[in-house]
């Protein structure tokens, strides 16, 4: 079985730009769990500024995770696929949609707010602003997106369909309006970006990410994160120099250990 190479990360967290170090592992023990937008002071943001929130942060981890990397062809890559695994991002659009619409009446609202209220129009700007042009696809399924996002692209890349996939994990509250009305809203906000390849050279740097079974014997003394961390937790594998994480699953649960020296958490 191919094994996948995970080889670039970047991450926006209320704790900043690629903080590596300070997210707790454990969502309960975040604190400040909102992105605060005002201290995210950076030059990249200021040719974002027409985007919205979601759009700038998901353009500035994506350039991190893409750092080291080259494309062949700077306008049209069609080798590189994106996947974007979000919720509600396009909430807040709906709601200046609709507030623009009361305002001025619904056949005189701010056209430009429209594209924002589609929730794969994430894709679209990141397939724009990087010159990717292969499979764009956007997975929203509650809290079982980051996983389920995370386990298509690693698909493709094994049966060949692309050379590497961009996968993009965009993690925002819903606007407090929607409170009880939404079926999942994450305990905290983040974005993360990861470049995964297929694993063509073994000597290749990054980490692996390898489809099978799992080492850990007895469930009952494993601790389980959600799977809505393991995007995260993998970029924050790769900063620390990690080597492996190995992904299984038994009937009702999915499991990724990350790393041969973890045996005592998996992501559920």
């Amino acid at each position: 079985m191919q094994t996948v190479k995970l080889s670039g990360a970047g991450i926006v967290t209320p704790f900043g730009i690629n903080d590596f170090q300070s997210p707790p592992k454990r969502f309960s023990d975040w604190y400040p769990f909102l992105i605060d937008d005002g201290k995210l002071r950076l030059e990249s943001f200021k040719k974002l500024k027409r985007f919205n929130r979601a759009i700038k942060m998901s353009i500035i981890a994506a350039e991190l995770a893409l750092s080291k990397f080259k494309s062949e062809n700077a306008t049209s890559d069609h080798e590189t696929g994106i996947v974007i695994s979000t919720n509600h991002t396009n909430l807040h659009p709906i709601l200046k949609l609709n507030h623009d619409a009361k305002q001025f009446g619904v056949n005189n609202t701010n056209p430009s707010l429209f594209p924002d209220t589609v929730l794969n129009v994430l894709g679209g700007h990141l397939s724009k602003h990087f010159g990717f042009t292969g499979t764009n696809v956007t997975i929203s399924d509650g809290a079982f997106s980051s996983m389920h996002a995370l386990l298509y692209a690693v698909k493709m890349l094994e049966k060949n369909q692309l050379s590497r996939v961009l996968l993009c994990d965009v993690q925002l509250k819903a606007p407090s309006v929607f409170n009880g009305n939404v079926s999942y809203n994450p305990p905290v906000e983040f974005v993360a970006a990861l470049l995964l390849e297929r694993n063509t050279h073994i000597t290749n740097s990054g980490l692996d990410i390898t489809m099978g079974r799992c080492s850990i014997e007895h469930q009952s003394n494993v601790e389980l994160l959600p799977s809505s961390q393991v995007n995260l937790s993998l970029a924050i594998a790769l900063a620390n120099g990690e080597e492996t994480a190995i992904y299984t699953k038994t009937v009702n649960q999915h499991f990724f250990q990350i790393s041969a020296f973890d045996k005592e958490t998996c992501y559920e």
